[in-house]
């Protein structure tokens, strides 16, 4: 699938690395790549490069998602942790929901209590 975003040579398009959201994009999906997938393993290295040399011309928003995804690899992230720096990301935006901004917090803090009260009981 990663063949329409490359020229003939194999290269990745040069007009990719304007996109950062595009590129952030690349940069996630290249990290479930297994080991000798060259084309994820390329698409990696031509994201983060072009993601690092664009960091500090972005929106502080977009700056700290890119800092993070280039900080920690996707799978090794922590997914309640990810889910609150979401949330809080979403708040920020002006294009939100309050209807799914309210119910993202409702299950976070829902989920936290459960894990809590579950915790006591295996101690």
């Amino acid at each position: 699938c990663f063949s329409r975003f490359r020229d003939q040579s194999g290269r990745f398009f040069e007009n990719l690395r304007k996109d950062v959201r595009g590129l952030l994009s690349l940069y996630k999906a290249s990290q479930l790549a297994s080991e000798g997938e060259t084309v994820l393993e390329e698409a990696s290295a031509f994201s983060s490069e072009h993601l690092r040399a664009k960091i500090n011309r972005m929106d502080q928003r977009m700056s700290r998602q890119v800092q993070r995804a280039l900080q920690v690899l996707l799978h090794r992230r922590v997914r309640r942790v990810e889910a609150r720096e979401y949330i809080e990301t979403f708040a920020r935006t002006n294009r939100r929901s309050q209807v799914l901004h309210e119910f993202a917090r409702l299950d976070f803090n829902m989920v936290q209590q459960f894990t809590k009260e579950n915790s006591r009981s295996y101690s």
